[in-house]
Parts: structure tokens; C-alpha cells; sequence
């Protein structure tokens, strides 16, 4: 029997069946002799087969090895604490975690890892799958099956920790083992190289989804990580720049600049974003007529905010302004302007008797 087992490990030409073929794998992987000649008595060749066919939940590690050997999965990240293995079919996600965890994607008897990566459905193909390259958007054709990150503690392989996290962004599931969600902004700025690794793949991920026509953080699948994990440098390289109406408010930012490229939004929310500066840029904003900037760290408004003549209302509300411009007085009707109404924390402001006075026509709240 040891001797028909070491002719499947090591001969070619040889049909395996799926546990064949991952112990075929795993004998690579460890580097057992291939030649028979190796092995001095039958007990150091059935020590051999032993190592392969008794691989348990513990030996994850020789399992990702294998199915990496197979080229059914990757390793995508690693660092001194941390493994992020990719699996790339069923049996790679099965059969590496061994009940391990809780995730459907994993179940023995009814995994769904294809319904997840590709989708059961038109509209889930095209919700589950990678953004489509230039050469599969002309063909008309969906994207690459889309990635599962298997986050491991490598603690796990010696039974040191119990960490294990899975991360599908397509369906917008970052579970630990239990199934459970987590802050995963809190857990990946915890971890700086796991973060870096996330925050790069991210960028390429919703550059593609914006070049495959995803327009902001409702069509965009991954900006709202990238932005929660303020790995953005250039906001518009995401947003579109023709929308009548920009929501921000599911980002994080800390600068509300280059808004020429805003110029047809009629309203902004931009409320509890982060924000502590706004350039000189607001006065580009030529057809504005609400302002949503409450709830932010804002210490000042910039003049410019006297050329919003098409504003019909404004919130500064929770911020840490204590003067007032006085080029918003320009703002009002006697003056051009459109204002009606303004919400603001009136008792923070040092010259707001002076603003009301010369803005008759503009209805202050706070």
C-alpha cells in the first residue's frame, strides 16, 4: 500500500484524485525524497507518506504551501506577525482553514467561495467580481473572479494565537473567525504593515472600478475603505467631476481642496468628514447652493466664500471658527447674493453682531 502511495506522490503521468493531488502537493513542498533508493527500510517510507497524509487543522501552513504549489492560491502579504494568503478555488479555501472559522466560504458541505468570488447571477458577477480590464469592458465581459484575503496570525501555526480574519471587500465582509464583524480601521492601523499592504491594494482596486465607470462612493465598491483608512492623496481622481451633487460624508479627509473640479455641484455634504482647512478653491464652486461643512475642525473659513453668490444655504455648525470673513457679508441680497440661511455656533464667533447687522436679508441659526 506505502509502495502504490509513493508511486502517486512521485510518478508521472498518474490520475489523482483531489486528496492525491494535495498530498502530491504537500510532498513537494516539504521536499521528500522522490527516489526510492532513499528510503533505507519500508518504515522510513511509510514515516514519509505519514507526513503528507496526516496533515491536520494545526499544519496550516504545509496546507498553504500546497495549494500555493498548485498555483490555487498566493501568498499576497507577509510580515513578521502577519500571513495574508489568497486562495483561488474551493479546495484552497476549505481545506487550508479546517473548520477553523465559521465562513460560509469554508464550510465543507457547502462552501460558497464561487458564489462570493463570481457571482450566482448577472448582477452578482458584476458586483462580486475585479472591476473589468479596457480589453474585457470592450468584450463585453465581467471581471476576474474577485480576491478572499485570509488574514492569519502566524501564531496559528504554533498554536500560540487564535487570530484569523477574513476580508471580502466585493461583499462588504471583514469578519474574524466567528464570523463576526470588526473596526477595521481600528485593526489595520493597529497593525501598520498590514494596513500599508491593504491601503495599496485599495488604491489599485478603485482605480480600476473608476476607470470601469464607477462614479464616487455609491458606485465605487472600495473607496469607502480606502477613505476610512485615509488612504486617499487625491480625492478627484475618484470622484466624478460633472455631478450636480457631491456626498462626502462616508470619507475621511482632512483637506477640502482643488474644488475648480466641482464646479457644476449644486450641493455638497461634506458633515463629520475630518476636515481642517479649505483652500481658496471654494470660490470655484459657481453654482452652489447648499454647503453642508458641520460637524468638521474647521478654525476658519476663507474669503473666497464671498463669490458663492448662488448659495442659498450654509452650515457651519460644530467647528472651531471664532471670526467670520467679511467678504460673507457679500453673500446677501442687498449685496448680489443668494444666502437665506446660515447655521452656526453664535457664541463661539467674536464678530457675529457685526455679520448679522450687515446681512439683513440672511436668517442666522445656532
Amino acid at each position: 500500500e506505502d509502495l502504490v502511495i509513493f508511486n502517486k506522490m512521485t510518478g508521472s503521468n498518474v490520475t489523482l484524485e483531489d486528496e492525491d493531488r494535495i498530498a502530491k502537493a504537500l510532498w513537494k513542498t516539504k521536499k521528500l525524497p522522490n527516489s526510492i533508493n532513499d528510503y533505507a527500510t519500508i518504515s522510513d517510507l511509510h514515516a514519509a507518506i505519514q507526513m503528507v497524509s496526516n496533515v491536520d487543522s494545526t499544519d496550516m501552513r504545509s496546507k498553504i504551501e500546497a495549494f500555493v504549489s498548485l498555483k490555487e492560491a498566493f501568498i499576497a502579504h507577509e510580515d513578521s506577525k502577519w500571513l495574508v494568503y489568497v486562495p483561488k478555488s474551493r479546495d484552497a479555501s476549505v481545506k487550508v482553514i479546517c473548520g477553523a472559522a465559521t465562513w460560509c466560504t469554508q464550510q465543507e458541505g457547502n462552501s460558497y467561495f464561487q458564489r462570493y468570488t463570481q457571482g450566482d447571477s448577472d448582477h452578482n458577477r458584476k458586483q462580486r467580481r475585479l472591476p473589468p480590464t479596457a480589453a474585457q469592458r470592450a468584450a463585453g465581459e465581467h471581471g476576474n473572479p474577485s480576491l478572499l484575503f485570509v488574514i492569519l496570525n502566524k501564531g496559528l501555526f504554533d498554536g500560540s494565537s487564535d487570530e484569523l480574519y477574513q476580508f471580502h471587500f466585493e461583499t462588504n465582509q471583514l469578519h474574524d473567525k466567528s464570523n463576526r464583524s470588526i473596526d477595521y480601521v481600528t485593526f489595520l492601523d493597529e497593525h501598520p504593515e498590514l494596513k500599508e499592504f491593504f491601503v495599496k491594494g485599495l488604491k489599485r482596486f478603485a482605480t480600476a472600478d473608476a476607470e470601469a465607470g464607477a462614479t464616487g462612493l455609491d458606485d465605487n465598491r472600495y473607496l469607502k475603505y480606502l477613505m476610512g483608512l485615509g488612504g486617499i492623496d487625491d480625492v478627484w481622481e475618484y470622484l466624478p467631476k460633472d455631478a450636480t451633487e457631491l456626498n462626502l460624508e462616508k470619507m475621511k479627509m482632512t483637506k477640502l481642496d482643488r474644488l475648480e473640479n466641482a464646479a457644476n455641484a449644486e450641493s455638497i455634504f461634506a458633515s463629520g468628514v475630518g476636515i481642517t482647512e479649505i483652500d481658496s478653491s471654494i470660490g470655484k464652486l459657481e453654482k452652489i447652493e447648499m454647503l453642508m461643512l458641520n460637524n468638521n475642525k474647521l478654525s476658519y473659513l476663507p474669503k473666497e466664500i464671498g463669490q458663492l453668490k448662488t448659495m442659498l444655504i450654509l452650515n457651519i455648525q460644530n467647528n472651531n471658527i471664532t471670526q467670520l470673513p467679511k467678504e460673507i457679508t457679500l453673500l446677501d441680497e442687498e449685496n448680489g447674493g443668494s444666502l437665506v440661511r446660515i447655521m452656526l455656533d453664535r457664541s463661539k464667533i467674536s464678530n457675529i453682531d457685526e455679520i448679522e447687522e450687515a446681512m439683513p436679508n440672511v436668517v442666522f441659526k445656532g
